[in-house]
């Protein structure tokens, strides 16, 4: 088996993003907001490399010598690092959609997005309320015939969660799931491209 000496990967950043690196902490900066994160127990190298006037044009992750499980974090690092550039500058959005057949739920957004309030899930009088993560924002999509609900935010990690915070809140347990098939499902996942 050949040895790799080197494996790096270049991410070139946008002109309206400012991007900083000191001691494996990335900082991206952009019109939506401000994303950080910390690879600092990665094995690897994060340079930042500057032009002319000092703004840093792309980051380069590389890794010098290694096996295959710590070469495997620079392209992980790569997307993480991509992620947040394309968070600041668009945004991420999920559609979730709500389904019942013979109750029907009524999901609504309070607290100016940051809550999904969930009433008459099975019949049940217990009102459900799920908190959305830090900068996540939720919305009823005024559809009566689709039933969905969006989720927006910068954080790709941020919006996830919530997503799967709802979806496991509202599985079917304890009944014939061919049959009750009540719940609230991912149904799409992407860039925020309307704004």
């Amino acid at each position: 088996m050949v040895k790799v000496i080197l494996k790096e990967n270049v991410i070139e950043v946008p002109e309206d993003v400012i991007v900083t690196v000191a001691k494996k902490v990335v900082t991206v900066s952009g019109k939506l907001g401000e994303l950080s994160r910390s690879f600092i127990k990665t094995p690897v190298q994060i340079l930042a490399q500057k032009n002319g006037e000092g703004k840093v044009t792309s980051v380069k992750i590389r890794i010098w010598f290694s096996k295959s499980k710590p070469r495997s974090s620079v392209n992980t690092i790569s997307k993480h690092i991509k992620n947040m550039i394309d968070g600041v500058t668009v945004g991420f959005k999920y559609v979730m959609k709500y389904g019942y057949n013979i109750l029907p739920m009524k999901p609504t957004a309070i607290n100016g997005g940051k809550t999904l309030q969930v009433t008459n899930y099975y019949g049940q009088k217990f009102i459900h309320k799920i908190d959305a993560q830090e900068g996540v924002k939720l919305e009823i999509i005024d559809d009566h015939v689709k039933k969905l609900i969006g989720i927006t935010g910068i954080s790709k990690e941020a919006v996830g969660l919530t997503c799967s915070r709802i979806n496991q809140r509202f599985k079917s347990r304890g009944v014939d799931k061919r049959k009750f098939k009540d719940g609230i499902y991912v149904e799409s996942k992407g860039l925020n491209t309307e704004e």
